[in-house]
């Protein structure tokens, strides 16, 4: 300004861009997995803080990374997406056919996969749902309880491992035997039912037959082996788990 004996003077102002701290910004992760620590430096060397500090590895939620001061950089946020697998394991009769199947509450099984083992690791199915009836039809023998492992796992990789244990298949006891010896409907036949006790008895109430660990030995004989007379017979069975069911079977020659 005139009258200030001053000498004129050049000021040089660099204005640069912010610099983005280069951390991901999407993460997804699954449930319970472990979860990655959040580093207080950048690859392209932006220190600084993030809020929260730590990754929850069970909710989905927005992690803020603040640069310290005079850097020259911009906060940047983290979506953390945890991916958990919605589904339940239901078992149960449909029909006349023990199911043990998986369902989930959107019903959309086309981003998921499945496998079902045996205990001796071989797998028996790979869709969503095992008709255990067939499967033991398939494999006389079976001796009850038996397990299952089920591993399910959806698009992003994340799986689940469940223990399944199937206690019997009580949905088709026979009504009727006709113990003719012509190797048809010969015997109240109850395999893979995994009955631990039942017992037979008349319609007076009178105990004809008992066996422990049943399949198929009655053929409508009292337990000294004498064949009974055609009538209605009730059953009282105890399967494996405890569980125990009534009913009746006729016995027609």
């Amino acid at each position: 300004m005139v009258g200030q004996c001053a000498a004129t003077a050049t000021l040089t102002i660099t204005v640069s861009s912010s610099v983005i701290p280069d951390f991901d910004t999407e993460l997804v992760l699954c449930s319970g997995s472990d979860a990655p620590t959040l580093l207080p430096t950048s690859p392209n060397g932006i220190s600084g803080t993030w809020n929260p500090s730590s990754i929850n590895n069970q909710i989905s939620a927005q992690y803020i990374f603040t640069p310290t001061t005079g850097q020259c950089a911009t906060p940047i946020t983290l979506n953390v997406v945890i991916d958990s697998l919605d589904f339940t394991v239901t078992q149960g009769c449909v029909n006349r056919d023990y199911l043990v199947e998986v369902t989930s509450n959107a019903n959309d099984f086309s981003e998921y996969s499945f496998t079902w083992r045996l205990s001796n690791g071989s797998v028996v199915s790979t869709e969503n749902r095992i008709n255990v009836t067939q499967l033991i039809s398939n494999n006389p023998g079976t001796v009850f309880p038996f397990n299952y492992t089920l591993t399910v796992t959806n698009s992003s990789g994340c799986s689940d491992v469940q223990e399944i244990f199937v206690d019997g298949i009580f949905c088709n006891i026979p009504k009727g035997i006709s113990p003719n010896n012509d190797n048809k409907n010969d015997e109240f036949d109850l395999t893979g039912f995994g009955v631990k006790n039942i017992t037979i008895f008349n319609r007076y109430g009178t105990e004809v037959y008992q066996r422990k660990n049943y399949t198929n030995q009655w053929k409508g004989q009292t337990n000294s082996g004498e064949e009974l007379p055609d009538a209605t017979y009730f059953y009282v069975i105890v399967d494996d788990s405890g569980e125990t069911f009534t009913g009746w079977v006729y016995v027609n020659r």
